[in-house]
């Protein structure tokens, strides 16, 4: 079986490779953005150019399942202590609760991707 880039990457990214989150963070796939803002987040990743992007990328307005790029930037402040959400909006709150997997559900997302 031939594994496709973003599968590699994924993979990448729930190992921790900074380099790979970083250019995902920059990638032109609203999909990929998301994936390097939640294992960002998941890795503690805090060097500042990674905080500088994630903080531009709450502007993203690019829609997944109802979420923005943006929303998914506002959480992964919030869980990485950067920033706080102070808003009222329930399903910002859901996203930051349940932005970050447990570690059985990243091993459970690395075995689908391998």
């Amino acid at each position: 079986m031939v594994k496709n880039n973003r599968s590699m990457n994924i993979c990448k990214m729930i190992s921790g490779d900074k380099e790979v989150i970083r250019m995902g963070l920059f990638s032109e796939s609203k999909y990929i953005r998301m994936d390097a803002l939640i294992w960002a987040t998941y890795h503690c990743i805090t060097e500042n150019d990674i905080i500088e992007r994630i903080k531009d990328l709450k502007k993203d307005n690019d829609v997944l399942s109802g979420y923005t790029v943006g929303n998914f930037a506002v959480a992964a402040l919030e869980n990485l202590n950067l920033e706080k959400y102070d808003g009222n909006d329930e399903y910002q709150k859901s996203l930051i609760k349940n932005l970050v997997p447990s570690k059985e559900k990243a091993t459970e997302i690395l075995k689908m991707n391998q």
